[in-house]
C-alpha cells in the first residue's frame, strides 16, 4: 500500500497544472506571422573543412511554399534579426509569389536571360557557354572579324599584327563595338557588290573573289544560324530582329563554282614522287602517299602516330590521340591499306626514330587554339614540288585528298567515296570532292553504225575555184554587160 501511494504521489507532483499547460500551448501555437515562430526555424548552416564539421556565422532559413523549397541566406549573426527577416520573406511569398520574392531576397538565384547589344557581347557569351570548341571558335571568330572589317571598311593598319603595340587589340575593339542592329541585309548587300565590283574586269579573279565571299558568308551565317538560335532559346536568349545574316544569299549560283575538277594524272604524279622524293625528301614522300593514296587531311598527317598502323590487318586507324583531335566525330575510321603501301610504311616504321610518322624536330602543341603543324616546312616544300608538277591549286596537298575522292568515286561510287573521305554526308562529297571523269553517255551510239550514210553531193570544179574580189563583168549574149554591178558575194548567194 505504501509503495502504491508513493507512486501516485510522484505522478501528481510531475503533472503540470491546467494553467501551465495552457501557457505552454499558447507559446508553441504562434503562427508563421509571428517572429517567435521563425526564431526557432532559423539555423546556422554547417560545412566541412579538412574533415571537420563547422558551423557558419550567419543564419539562414529554409522555407517551403506551394510545393517549392528554397534556402534563404539571412546575412545576420543575430537570431532576432534573422527571425524578423524570415517572417518578411514568408509574408512576401504569400503576397507576391516566388519570382518577385526571389528577386528581392535572393537575387543571385534568379536567372535573367542576357541581352546583347554589340558583337563583342554576343561572341563573349558564345565563348563563355562553350557553343564551340576552343580551336573551332578561334577559327570562326578570326574569319568573322576579317569579313566584318571589310564590311564596315575598318581597314587593317600596319600595326594590326603588332601585339606588343596593342594594334591587334585596337582593331578588334573597333569591331567588337559594332552594334548587332547595324548588320542589316542592306549593309551586307552593299558589301558584296562593292567587293565584286573590284574584280569585274578579271573573270578568273572574280571567281576566286566569289569563293572568298561565300566562305565569309558561310561562317557569318553559321554564327547566327538555326543551330545557335535553337541553343540560345534554351537559355531564354533572343536576338534583335532582323537576325544578322539570316537572309544573306551566297554569291555563287549552283554547285559548279565549287565542284572539284581533276587536272592531274595521279599515276604519273606518283611515279614522279617515287623517283624524285627520295633521300632527304623522304618525309615529303610519306606526306604525298598519305594524302593521295589514303585521303588524309593535313592535320591528320602532321600528328599521325606509328601505333595507328595495323600492319597485320593492313589497316590505318584514324582516331583522336593525346596530340590531336579529329575534325568531326565521323572522322574516326579504319582505312584499308594496299599491300604495297603497307610494305612501304612497315619498312619506314622499322627504321623510324620517332613515335610520329612524319619525323621532324618540332614538338606538337595540342593546347594551342590555332592550327600548329609540326611538319610545316615539309608541307611547304611539298606544295612547291606539286606546283612545279602541274598541281596549280591554292592548297595542293588538299587537292591530293580530292583526287583520292575522285578515284574512289570512279571505282566504287559516290557513297563509297563519302565513307572513304569520312564526310558527314554524301552532299559534301558530291559538291566539293568527287569529280567523275568517266564519259557521261548512254552507250547507245554504237547502234548508229548501222545507218547507211548518204553519198556526198557532187560539186562542179567551177564552184571550187576561189572567188575574186571587186566587181566582175560578164559577157551578155548580145554583147552587152548586164551584170556589171553584181558583186561576187551576191553571185555566191545566187548559186
Amino acid at each position: 500500500m505504501q509503495a502504491t501511494s508513493k507512486k501516485i504521489q510522484e505522478r501528481l507532483e510531475d503533472t503540470k497544472s491546467v494553467q501551465e499547460v495552457s501557457k505552454s500551448l499558447a507559446g508553441n501555437s504562434r503562427g508563421k506571422n509571428h517572429t517567435d515562430y521563425w526564431s526557432k526555424k532559423v539555423f546556422l548552416p554547417t560545412y566541412t573543412f579538412n574533415g571537420d564539421k563547422r558551423a557558419a556565422s550567419l543564419f539562414a532559413v529554409k522555407i517551403q511554399f506551394r510545393g517549392r523549397r528554397e534556402l534563404f541566406p539571412l546575412n545576420t549573426a543575430l537570431r532576432v534579426e534573422a527571425a524578423k527577416k524570415a517572417k518578411l520573406i514568408w509574408a512576401s511569398l504569400i503576397a507576391v509569389g516566388w519570382e518577385n520574392t526571389l528577386q528581392e531576397f535572393k537575387p543571385q538565384s534568379v536567372y535573367i536571360p542576357p541581352t546583347f547589344t554589340t558583337v563583342g557581347e554576343y561572341l563573349d557569351y558564345l565563348q563563355e557557354q562553350q557553343f564551340y570548341g576552343p580551336k573551332t571558335f578561334y577559327n570562326k571568330v578570326t574569319k568573322f572579324y576579317t569579313a566584318l572589317s571589310s564590311m564596315l571598311s575598318v581597314a587593317p593598319t600596319s600595326q594590326r599584327h603588332m601585339a606588343r603595340n596593342g594594334g591587334l587589340k585596337k582593331w578588334r575593339d573597333k569591331l567588337e563595338a559594332t552594334r548587332l542592329d547595324q548588320l542589316t541585309p542592306h549593309l551586307v548587300e552593299q558589301w558584296k557588290n562593292r567587293v565584286l565590283a573590284r574584280d569585274m574586269n578579271d573573270q578568273q579573279q572574280l571567281v576566286r573573289t566569289k569563293h572568298t565571299l561565300d566562305s565569309y558568308l558561310r561562317t557569318a551565317k553559321a554564327m547566327f544560324g538555326p543551330r545557335i538560335l535553337k541553343r540560345l532559346k534554351t537559355f531564354g536568349v533572343t536576338l534583335p530582329e532582323p537576325i544578322p545574316f539570316a537572309d544573306a544569299e551566297y554569291v555563287s549560283r549552283g554547285r559548279s563554282a565549287y565542284r572539284y575538277r581533276s587536272r592531274m594524272d595521279p599515276y604519273h604524279l606518283t611515279a614522279c614522287a617515287i623517283e624524285e622524293l627520295q633521300g632527304e625528301r623522304r618525309e615529303q614522300l610519306k606526306i604525298f602517299l598519305l594524302a593521295l593514296h589514303l585521303g588524309l587531311r593535313r592535320g591528320e598527317i602532321d600528328k599521325l602516330l606509328w601505333r595507328q598502323f595495323d600492319f597485320d590487318q593492313c589497316q590505318l586507324h584514324v582516331e583522336a590521340t593525346e596530340f590531336s583531335q579529329l575534325k568531326t566525330e565521323g572522322s574516326e575510321c579504319d582505312i584499308g591499306l594496299e599491300s604495297e603501301l603497307r610494305d612501304f610504311f612497315q619498312a619506314e616504321f622499322q627504321a623510324a626514330q620517332s613515335i610520329f610518322v612524319i619525323d621532324t624536330q618540332i614538338q606538337p602543341r595540342p593546347s594551342q587554339i590555332y592550327a600548329h603543324y609540326r611538319a610545316a616546312s615539309e608541307f611547304t616544300a611539298l606544295c612547291a614540288w606539286l606546283r612545279a608538277h602541274g598541281v596549280a591549286a591554292q592548297k595542293p596537298i588538299h587537292t591530293l585528298r580530292k583526287e583520292f575522292g575522285r578515284l574512289i568515286t570512279e571505282k566504287m561510287g559516290l557513297y563509297a567515296a563519302s565513307l572513304a573521305l569520312r564526310h558527314t554526308s554524301t552532299a559534301v562529297t558530291s559538291i566539293y570532292y568527287a569529280d567523275d571523269t568517266r564519259p557521261k553517255h548512254t552507250g547507245l551510239g554504237r547502234l548508229l553504225a548501222k545507218i547507211e550514210q548518204p553519198e556526198p553531193p557532187r560539186v562542179s570544179p567551177a564552184r571550187l575555184k576561189p572567188a575574186t574580189t571587186g566587181r566582175v563583168k560578164t559577157s551578155h549574149p548580145e554583147g552587152g554587160s548586164g551584170n556589171e554591178g553584181l558583186r561576187v558575194k551576191d553571185k555566191v548567194k545566187a548559186c
